[in-house]
């Protein structure tokens, strides 16, 4: 049974409009599955430039005023840590070092012999004060003595006043015997006793006058022996003294030869520095880039002598934008690519400025592996 034509031609549109429908629906779908894998692909594939730059790169300078010697490297060699680079002509240098040795040598002669003085003040004071107690003791036995004439003179006075008064009464006896002589009551016999025993008497008052005398000039010399001796002692305390103002000056002395070492000491290493600096060595593993003196040539303080960088400790710089910078730190993979090498990268820091029109910050990013890249290539770093 055949259909109507006008259901035929309904049936037909109904159909294309399904079909239409379909294919729209499937154009769209593949659209947006196009769009994804390009954003995708965009998420992935981001790259910028960058450059690979030295982590030590120095300019050897010279630190001292003289002329070039010898010239050990050329542009391109290859030089480790404290090898030499050029010897400055320092005979200049030379002669002030050995001179500073010398003036170290003189000062600690000076020194040593400052030392033994001390020494022999010291043994000068010693001996002056042993001296002085043996003038003490002199002296003490002096004033002993004194004192023991003293004593005697004491006893001899005594004796005069007893003698005197004996002797008194000798005379007033023989007066008495006189006058009774001349009565006639007594004989001459008795009178004449009685002067021998006046004359007795009178002797040894005069014996005993003349001894009291003897102990006073023994006083009198034995007090001058003890001015004497307490002079000496007063003497020998000055002679002290002096010895003892003596050890105080060497000391001092010693003081100001050993501030003297202390500066010549110091000039000495200060000598010894600028003779090191006659040498002029590689301050770390590197090669050669740049060479800018002649043999011969007067060089000074500050002037650059060579260029040293390290080949070897490398990293790579790149700028990068804000929304780059915060795809970069959530990176799986990060690579340095310059032609057909790939290398791959870690970061390793973010430079805290934010320079130039495009508002980018650098960022440094280290090996993984050992890279023989040249330092200064330029390539790029994708993620």
């Amino acid at each position: 049974m055949s259909l109507p034509t006008k259901q035929v031609a309904a049936i037909r549109v109904c159909f294309g409009v399904i079909f239409y429908s379909i294919l729209i629906q499937s154009t769209s779908l593949a659209n947006e599955v196009d769009t994804d894998k390009v954003q995708e692909e965009q998420v992935l594939q981001r790259s910028v430039p960058a450059s690979i730059l030295s982590l030590k790169d120095a300019l050897v300078s010279a630190e001292i005023a003289a002329n070039v010697g010898v010239i050990y490297t050329e542009v391109g060699d290859t030089v480790i840590r404290g090898d030499k680079l050029v010897e400055l002509d320092c005979r200049e240098y030379d002669a002030k070092l050995d001179k500073a040795k010398a003036d170290v040598e003189t000062v600690r002669a000076q020194l040593l012999s400052a030392k033994s003085l001390i020494q022999s003040r010291k043994s000068d004071i010693a001996s002056s004060k042993a001296n002085e107690e043996l003038l003490e003791a002199e002296a003490t036995a002096q004033r002993s003595g004194i004192a023991l004439a003293k004593a005697k003179y004491l006893a001899a006075k005594s004796r005069v006043k007893a003698d005197t008064a004996k002797c008194h009464l000798a005379n007033i006896e023989l007066q008495r015997s006189r006058n009774l002589r001349q009565q006639r009551l007594i004989s001459q016999q008795e009178l004449d006793k009685a002067l021998t025993e006046y004359q007795a008497a009178q002797a040894e008052c005069d014996a005993v006058q003349s001894a009291l005398i003897g102990v006073q000039s023994d006083i009198a010399t034995t007090q001058a022996k003890t001015d004497a001796a307490m002079a000496r002692v007063k003497a020998r305390q000055s002679l002290t003294l002096a010895a003892e103002s003596n050890l105080d000056a060497a000391r001092t002395d010693i003081k100001a030869i050993e501030a003297k070492l202390t500066a010549s000491l110091a000039s000495l290493e200060t000598e010894k520095i600028m003779v090191s600096r006659c040498t002029l060595v590689a301050p770390f593993d590197g090669q050669i880039v740049h060479r800018e003196v002649q043999q011969g040539q007067r060089i000074g303080p500050g002037e650059r002598a060579f260029q040293l960088i390290s080949v070897s400790d490398i990293e790579v710089s790149a700028a990068l934008s804000s929304h780059e910078l915060t795809s970069l730190k959530t990176a799986n993979d990060i690579y340095f690519q310059a032609g057909k090498a790939r290398y791959k990268l870690s970061l390793r820091s973010v430079i805290g400025i934010v320079t130039g029109k495009a508002r980018t910050q650098e960022v440094r990013l280290s090996f993984i592996e050992q890279s023989k890249l040249p330092v200064g290539m330029n390539g790029r770093i994708t993620w």
